[in-house]
């Protein structure tokens, strides 16, 4: 009995040990004796306990005033019961529609209002599942729930301890969403469903309810028929579909709710609360799909201006380019014609001199300084064309590899003593120019000949290495010091007495400009080793890689 000194706790006021059921957010109950009455004291057991003394204690007419006050009681503990379902109805929809307010994110929404179902005594489903539409079919997108007694039990027990509220449940994690969908994971892949499949077909064309009682909530029980996914995972359990509708009744989604354990059913109004929650998370959940969508096209018309902007830029750099190209081919070609003239000038003179006339000395320094300007002439052509071709199609490597070493030996067959090693692995084309790869290899070859004078081996290789052929050109020179190798790709540097500078920096530059890159590796004293690679293309033309050097290798 509920007795406080000489009266009871329902008589007594402003003391917080009179009321121990009394909640953090109710002590404004304290000293409103009649309130507190009304709302906690009606359905009070001790109440009940200290009426049922009084009967025993008092005269006939407070047995007859008691014994009425009982029945009274007994009638309005189911209103009570539904009067506070309703008032936690209300709380939790409202706290689900300020929740959703802002929220944008698909994850966030359906987390929350899974919350919002799973939540409480009143609706408090065991479980939940969120599918969503995708490309016009029904997935599974998210669960929240215990899997079985034991983790139910235990999550019950945390939330009761630690004094969990709806606000705080209400508060989005990733960690905690990708926790629970990580738990239900292996179901969620296999749900696939059309939206013409059943039971689906018949939720989302459920027509719109003109009283309660009607309702969009389709209930599915033990006895319906079932994709074999669903009875496998629901067994002998009813659960409810409540379909997420857009403003178009276009369908979103579906939410899948079940009491696997408790097995207990729902109300009419039970319907009801679930279709106006559903409401809130359907009209959330649409914002949030178009937001992201929206982003995301956000996000491809900035990725399409960027690439406008390249290529306006690329555009404006070839101009440039092919003005200057343009510019280097005349000049050298005005410069071309004289140069040739004195340098065969020149040699003529030197061959009608007397061989003891002091001019002759003159006469072959003009020649040779004039065959050098010839030759650094021809680099610059060389280099011009080379760097602005831009006709590519699917190239040969092996073959254009064969046919350089084929021409440098026959060209070299009277000179040092090279010894050639071709080791070529069987690789795709590439997209290139043909004769811009040949001269780009062409120009580390000649390198590599011109550092052997007194002969050596020179090993040309081709390989496969991921998604990338490699291509490998080593000698046994004198190798290179460390300034000279920091220098090597750099334009005009050169390490001999004649020469532009220009051959081993359009290599690289060739090479940069199909995608690749160019590495070299040197040891003082043991020779120099460069690899080119470059990109296999990812679905390779079936077009014929028999080009002009396929046509001269044939003959």
């Amino acid at each position: 009995m509920a007795r406080v000194g000489d009266s009871y706790c329902w008589l007594i006021a402003d003391d917080p040990a009179a009321c121990p059921y009394l909640g953090a957010q109710e002590a404004h109950l304290l000293s409103d004796v009649r309130r507190r009455n009304r709302e906690k004291c009606v359905g009070c057991e001790e109440l009940r306990h200290d009426l049922a003394e009084l009967r025993r204690t008092g005269g006939p007419l407070l047995e007859a005033l008691t014994a009425i006050l009982d029945e009274a009681l007994n009638r309005c503990r189911p209103i009570l019961r539904t009067l506070q379902i309703k008032e936690e109805l209300l709380d939790i929809l409202r706290h689900l529609s300020h929740s959703l307010q802002l929220a944008l994110d698909p994850d966030e929404i359906l987390y929350k209002g899974l919350v919002a179902f799973t939540a409480g005594s009143s609706l408090g489903f065991n479980r939940g599942l969120a599918l969503l539409v995708e490309e016009g079919m029904l997935c599974g997108y998210f669960a929240l729930g215990p899997r079985d007694g034991e983790e139910a039990a235990r999550i019950w027990q945390e939330v009761n301890e630690r004094g969990t509220t709806l606000a705080d449940l209400l508060q989005y994690s990733p960690e905690v969403f990708a926790r629970e969908r990580e738990k239900f994971r292996p179901w969620l892949e296999r749900f696939r469903f059309a939206l013409s499949e059943s039971p689906f077909r018949e939720a989302f064309s459920l027509p719109i309810p003109h009283a309660p009682e009607a309702g969009r909530v389709l209930e599915i029980t033990p006895e319906a028929p079932l994709p074999e996914v669903l009875r496998e995972f629901y067994r002998e359990a009813t659960f409810w579909i409540v379909p997420l509708l857009s403003h178009e009744e276009r369908p979103l989604g579906a939410l899948l709710l079940d009491n696997f354990l408790t097995g207990r059913p729902i109300s009419a109004e039970d319907r009801l609360a679930m279709e106006l929650f559903a409401m809130e998370i359907a009209v959330a959940l649409e914002r949030g799909l178009a937001h992201t969508e929206l982003r995301e096209k956000v996000e491809m018309l900035e990725e399409a201006y960027r690439r406008i902007q390249e290529h306006q830029q690329t555009i404006i750099r070839l101009r440039e380019e092919a003005a200057v190209a343009e510019m280097t081919l005349q000049l050298t070609h005005t410069i071309k014609n004289p140069v040739v003239a004195i340098g065969g000038l020149a040699r003529h003179l030197h061959k009608k001199l007397d061989e003891h006339s002091p001019y002759r000395r003159f006469t072959a320094a003009i020649a040779q300084e004039a065959s050098r300007l010839e030759e650094t002439v021809q680099d610059f052509v060389k280099f011009a064309a080379l760097k602005y071709a831009t006709e590519r199609h699917p190239v040969d490597v092996n073959g254009i590899l064969e046919l350089l070493a084929h021409e440098k030996m026959e060209t070299l067959r009277h000179g040092p003593p090279i010894r050639w090693h071709l080791d070529l692995a069987p690789v795709p084309p590439i997209l290139a120019d043909e004769r811009q790869l040949y001269h780009c290899v062409e120009n580390i070859v000649n390198n590599a000949i011109e550092a052997m004078s007194d002969g050596g081996d020179l090993f040309i290789e081709s390989r496969r290495s991921d998604d990338a052929i490699l291509i490998i050109v080593r000698d046994t020179g004198p190798g290179l010091t460390e300034e000279a190798a920091r220098n090597l790709f750099k334009p005009f540097f050169t390490t001999k007495p004649t020469g532009s500078g220009l051959g081993l920096y359009t290599s690289k530059q060739i090479v940069e400009s199909l995608g690749g890159e160019l590495q070299l590796l040197r040891q003082l004293g043991q020779g120099c080793e460069v690899v080119i690679r470059l990109p296999i293309p990812e679905a390779p033309s079936e077009t014929s890689t028999e080009g002009e050097f396929g046509a001269r290798r044939a003959s």
